[in-house]
């Protein structure tokens, strides 16, 4: 074995001792973090998402099997795997699954906009989304109208947030599908 390999290795589990991996990895910080989903039971309840939880469940179980079993010492063009691209990997993997999370269960915020050339307050539901180094932002936004006319003794009727929450609901699959198609 060369001086070179030895160090490599050295440095790769330097680099795991110093995250504090467990020796089992499902017993580690990762199973940890895949079992927190952190779902209301409502959400769990909701027959709506039952097809976008067995997919969480399908996403789960594959980055599991791919932590422990995959040995993969070159990308997909050949180049040899760093530390770094492998970390990187993960990553990508976490960020997929936090976007799925957030699709099955999201916050809605509903916020009033004042147009400013009309005085016209409008009330807008929007819904954040996950960037490539795992930040959430605000991407998705639902126009629901004036509130003079969306709102009813103050509210907006429970009937009208289930519409904007669908809607909310389609724009954030079709992005999940767009980035991870």
């Amino acid at each position: 074995m060369s001086t070179t390999a030895i160090t490599i290795g050295s440095i790769i589990k330097a680099y795991f001792l110093f995250l504090g991996f467990a020796k089992d990895p499902l017993k580690g910080p990762f199973e940890e973090w895949l079992l927190k989903d952190g779902f209301k039971p409502q959400t769990l309840k909701d027959g709506s998402k039952k097809a976008l939880l067995l997919e969480l469940e399908q996403l789960k179980s594959r980055f599991r099997n791919n932590l422990v079993h995959s040995i993969q010492t070159e990308d997909e063009s050949g180049n040899p795997m760093t530390p770094l691209k492998t970390t990187e990997l993960i990553a990508a993997a976490m960020i997929q699954i936090d976007k799925l999370r957030l699709i099955i269960q999201h916050d809605l915020s509903i916020v009033k906009n004042l147009h400013k050339p009309s005085g016209v307050n409008y009330v807008v539901a929007r819904a954040y989304w996950i960037d490539d180094r795992g930040k959430k932002f605000r991407k998705f936004a639902k126009n629901i109208g004036s509130d003079e006319k969306v709102m009813e003794k103050g509210k907006i009727p429970t009937w009208r947030l289930d519409e904007v929450e669908k809607e909310i609901d389609r724009m954030m699959l079709n992005q999940y599908r767009e980035e991870y198609p």
